[in-house]
């Protein structure tokens, strides 16, 4: 995706528009672009041409889900972070640390891929709404090979 259609002249955060290289878009959906930038996180409005809002946590964000319609989104990487009504929250479960990829499943539902090539790596559901969460299974597919982007899980 070429994320310099997003920004223009006007767009407040000079961190971004000075060094474009360093903003990775982790979702994109027809009026919002959540992106990545360091350890921050930031929902960007493509309409009105402002952020929505920022965040920040340790580590770089490896992932990232919209879901504008259901007004929510989920950002993973060290902890989970989950946008909803209007409100971010940090997830810090040990269970789910160290996201490598996620994906939706459902109106509310996602499922969240923990590192593949730790001791812990598993599939794990989650509910945007309640919070509940499941382990769907262990995922031991990585465990002795080199490091990848891309996972097929």
């Amino acid at each position: 995706m070429d994320i310099s259609s997003c920004f223009n002249k006007n767009f407040g955060y000079s961190g971004v528009t000075s060094n474009m290289k360093d903003v990775k878009p982790l979702d994109e959906i027809d009026s919002y672009v959540l992106f990545s930038e360091h350890e921050d996180v930031f929902l960007f409005d493509k309409d009105s041409n402002k952020e929505v809002w920022r965040t920040s946590m340790y580590g770089n964000a490896t992932c990232g889900l919209l879901c504008l319609v259901n007004q929510w989104a989920v950002i993973g990487g060290e902890h989970l972070i989950i946008w909803t009504n209007n409100k971010l929250q940090e997830i810090k479960e040990p269970d789910l640390k160290w996201i490598h990829d996620m994906k939706q499943t459902g109106d509310y539902e996602i499922e969240i891929l923990i590192d593949p090539w730790s001791e812990k790596s598993a599939i794990w559901n989650l509910n945007i709404q309640t919070l509940k969460k499941s382990k769907i299974a262990d995922f031991n597919n990585y465990k002795e090979k080199p490091y990848q982007d891309n996972v097929a899980w």
